[in-house]
């Protein structure tokens, strides 16, 4: 479970609650009632007679359930500042309000944080990709799009000396009629692939570029020497001894 631990949490931390309360939210249908876009049913009253008091009540329940479960995420700081609201939506609205990062120093981090990132392969390369990936999403969402070329790029750009092979390969993609060949996904597939390889000794560099038609593998060894030291990849763009 994700919770919004304190007041000084980022918006890139209350944006990743954001997400999964919204999932959850919308699983169960009540995320008309947190934006107000369900609203509730006014009374009809006829003398003395509320003729639509039971979709009133249903609908109380339902903005008590929404309630539950935004509370229920949150931990003593931020909850002690919408422990009076009485309805869901106010208690979304001024969690937006006080984590929301709106202004132009939190896009201009944002932007930092994609173009300046160094990655490491000390640690896991995946949650630094997606981490970078989210932090343009987030900026889409502030209406700052960049698109997913330039994400792209900027993830190649950030990747560390070792992976510059894998690089240069990547880079030489063939663009298409709709533009570039890469995307983040790509990346991120052939990275982890990469790292995952790299592990156990035997780097795939050589089969992407196969794949990205680089070049023709030559397997012709000359002498005993050579079959027993392996296969060698003769490439436009690369050549080594496997």
């Amino acid at each position: 479970m994700v919770f919004l631990s304190c007041t000084s949490v980022s918006f890139y931390d209350s944006e990743m609650w954001k997400f999964w309360i919204g999932t959850v939210l919308r699983l169960r249908g009540l995320m008309g009632i947190v934006d107000s876009t369900d609203k509730r049913p006014k009374p009809v009253r006829n003398a003395d007679v509320i003729e639509n008091q039971s979709a009133i009540d249903t609908w109380d329940c339902r903005d008590m359930e929404a309630k539950a479960q935004l509370t229920l995420t949150l931990k003593d700081e931020p909850l002690s500042g919408i422990i009076h609201s009485s309805m869901a939506a106010d208690v979304w609205d001024k969690l937006n309000r006080r984590y929301e990062g709106k202004g132009q120093n939190t896009v201009a981090y944002l932007i930092k944080e994609i173009f300046c990132a160094t990655l490491s392969d000390e640690m896991p390369m995946e949650p630094q990709l997606n981490d970078m990936r989210h932090k343009a999403y987030i900026l889409k969402m502030l209406g700052e799009p960049i698109s997913d070329s330039v994400v792209t790029h900027a993830m190649l750009l950030s990747l560390p000396d070792s992976y510059s092979t894998l690089c240069t390969i990547l880079n030489s993609s063939p663009a298409t009629i709709a533009g570039s060949s890469l995307s983040t996904d790509t990346v991120i597939t052939q990275v982890l692939t990469e790292e995952k390889n790299a592990k156990l000794g035997n780097s795939q560099v050589a089969f992407i570029a196969h794949s990205k038609g680089k070049g023709k593998l030559s397997h012709k060894p000359n002498s005993d020497g050579d079959k027993k030291k392996g296969l060698k990849c003769n490439y436009s763009t690369l050549s080594h001894t496997a």
